[in-house]
């Protein structure tokens, strides 16, 4: 698929209303450092615990969470990856008018090579959030995991205290709404 042809697509869906953001799905909107930090200061206020301790346990385990399935997450972003390659790559009429074969090889190894360096550089960086936008959240315990060592039953509790938490206090709608870049200056409007 030619570039311009994705640059016209996606134009079409911002006249539609329809913006994609930088990360893999909504769940990381969720479980980013900024909700989590803000989450664990209002647990603290509750139970008496210590904040810094809750956050950085829940951080913690955010990142194993996602480092024990490091080959799945990073094959899945390979997946995304060479679907849209070859979807870049297929030939158009002007092309099977004019040749009688086509073919394609991609190198999976560099592919995975390159994930698996992207995804050490985020550990090495202690970049949870970039962890947490790139991959899918939902194949990995990481919501579960987050969601109790923050004193919630489950991340669906969770997620209800974030949703509370952004009704409550304009900081951190201003956390999350810097993670939209083009489309939050779109709602300040």
């Amino acid at each position: 698929m030619p570039v311009h042809y994705v640059e016209q697509l996606l134009e079409a869906l911002r006249e539609n209303g329809i913006y994609g953001l930088d990360c893999y799905s909504v769940e990381s909107l969720y479980y980013h450092p900024g909700m989590i930090s803000r989450i664990a200061r209002r647990q603290a206020d509750v139970t008496g615990e210590a904040a810094d301790k809750l956050e950085r346990e829940a951080r913690l385990v955010a990142q194993e969470s996602l480092k024990e399935h490091k080959e799945r997450l990073c094959a899945r972003m390979v997946e995304r990856k060479i679907g849209y390659e070859i979807f870049r790559r297929l030939p158009d009429h002007r092309f099977i008018q004019e040749n009688d074969h086509f073919s394609d090889d991609i190198d999976l190894q560099s592919y995975r090579e390159r994930e698996h360096e992207k995804f050490d550089a985020f550990v090495l960086k202690d970049d949870l959030n970039g962890l947490m936008s790139r991959y899918p959240l939902r194949e990995t315990p990481v919501r579960d995991r987050v969601a109790k060592k923050l004193n919630f039953q489950d991340e669906k509790k969770y997620e209800m205290a974030v949703r509370k938490l952004l009704l409550d206090d304009e900081e951190s709608r201003v956390v999350l709404r810097n993670s939209f870049h083009d489309l939050a200056s779109l709602l300040d409007a």
